[in-house]
């Protein structure tokens, strides 16, 4: 079953922002487990000011790790050289063995580190060029979409 951040009994989608995102890598990590299939982190800029109100996705910033239940160095090398191009780097997807915590946690941390660093401006240089008035782009916010199974 795919799981996504959810309030009142799963009954409403909540999107965090950056230090909400955080925080939820920070407890994802405590738990010290790891999902079953996947999980999948997408971020997006969104702007109730601007009209019509603006709500765009990064695919190209996805964080994505699929699990397995044997994952060898030479599997995860397969798996990047299909997966992986120039424009997805190797910090947005990886493969892991279900079960290994310790991997998982790395890779949450590799992408977060990436997002923060790097993304984090891009995403604005992007939301800056199609928002209408520049004046409203404050007003906008980065969220990130979770979904894991």
């Amino acid at each position: 079953m795919t799981k996504r951040t959810t309030i009142e009994q799963k009954k409403y989608n909540i999107y965090p922002t950056l230090d909400k995102m955080l925080y939820i890598v920070h407890k994802i990590c405590d738990t010290k487990k790891t999902p079953e299939n996947y999980f999948r982190i997408t971020p997006f800029y969104k702007n109730a000011v601007e009209v019509p109100k603006m709500w765009n996705e990064f695919d190209e910033y996805i964080f994505f790790i699929e699990f397995r239940d044997s994952v060898t160095d030479n599997d995860r090398k397969k798996f990047i050289e299909e997966e992986c191009s120039q424009s997805v780097p190797e910090k947005l997807l990886f493969l892991c063995e279900r079960g290994d915590a310790d991997y998982f946690n790395k890779s949450l941390n590799t992408y977060m580190d990436y997002m923060v660093k790097d993304v984090l401006f891009k995403i604005y240089e992007v939301a800056e060029k199609y928002i209408k008035d520049k004046a409203n782009l404050p007003f906008g916010q980065i969220g990130f979409e979770i979904h894991c199974d």
